[in-house]
């Protein structure tokens, strides 16, 4: 499983309507992302939570059932948020932004619907809400790795 991407992954974990639906009627997301909105007008918070998403995701990536690309796309996500409460890139939608903070608000509670502390299975809530969101996100997140691309060629 180490080396899955996107369309490796079981048909559970990618977006369907019905995979979509089951998501955001979930009642630890809908929570999430009540507090996400919350959380999105503070540049502190939203940078604190990036922060420990992304300790939270390298502490327990051994235990994560995903491969180099989800771990990348993951990653990357992470860094638009910064790069965007940074105000170095403003091309992402309030929607996409309030999801990306509910899913991690998600990620870092310590309570959610299958508990982390469980070997394997306590993950996999977290894949497939992380599967869901790279996946619905795919476009913007495409878009800010062109954009980080002619950052670097202009720093040049």
């Amino acid at each position: 499983m180490e080396n899955q991407t996107f369309e490796d992954a079981p048909n559970e974990f990618k977006e369907k309507t019905n995979t979509n639906e089951n998501i955001k009627q979930s009642k630890f997301y809908q929570k999430a992302t009540k507090k996400a909105i919350r959380v999105a007008a503070d540049k502190n918070k939203v940078l604190s939570l990036v922060s420990k998403a992304f300790l939270y995701f390298q502490k327990n990536e051994g235990n994560r059932p995903v491969g180099q690309e989800i771990k990348d796309r993951f990653n990357t996500l992470l860094r638009l948020v910064g790069a965007l409460y940074k105000k170095e890139y403003t091309h992402f939608p309030w929607s996409s932004l309030t999801k990306t903070i509910a899913v991690l608000i998600y990620l870092v509670s310590p309570i959610d619907a299958l508990p982390d502390f469980i070997p394997v299975i306590g993950f996999i809530d977290d894949f497939a809400l992380i599967s869901w969101v790279l996946t619905s996100l795919n476009t913007d997140i495409t878009d800010f790795e062109n954009w980080e691309k002619e950052q670097k060629l202009l720093d040049q």
